[in-house]
């Protein structure tokens, strides 16, 4: 009867063993599971931080270049600025010497 009930023991433990190795490749399993998606997540996180300095530098490049085109933009109005007022005082001086052509035709009649 001792020897029935040592072997029935035996194989008791035999399957508790089992079950807890069953048990514990379970939660290794689902741990290895987790650590993947977790690697995956950094992987796209990195590639995001890596996109978003790419459009940082691209949005500095234009950035600049806005800023380049702006102040070109603004050598050109004061050069028109000055053009036109170069053309009003020629405009004026063409008035002027109009002015004493005619004077000077009226003064010969």
């Amino acid at each position: 009867m001792m020897k029935m009930f040592s072997e029935e023991s035996l194989e008791l433990d035999r399957n508790t063993v089992q079950y807890k190795i069953e048990e514990q490749q379970a939660q290794l399993d689902a741990l290895k599971k987790e650590v993947e998606e977790v690697k995956a997540a950094a992987y796209k996180t990195e590639r995001m931080k890596e996109d978003a300095e790419r459009a940082k530098e691209i949005a500095e490049r234009i950035k600049e270049e806005a800023k380049k085109e702006a102040r070109a933009a603004q050598r050109e109005v004061e050069r028109l600025k000055k053009e036109a007022a170069e053309k009003a005082v020629l405009e004026k001086q063409v008035e002027d010497l109009k002015r004493l052509v005619a004077d000077l035709l009226d003064n010969r009649r």
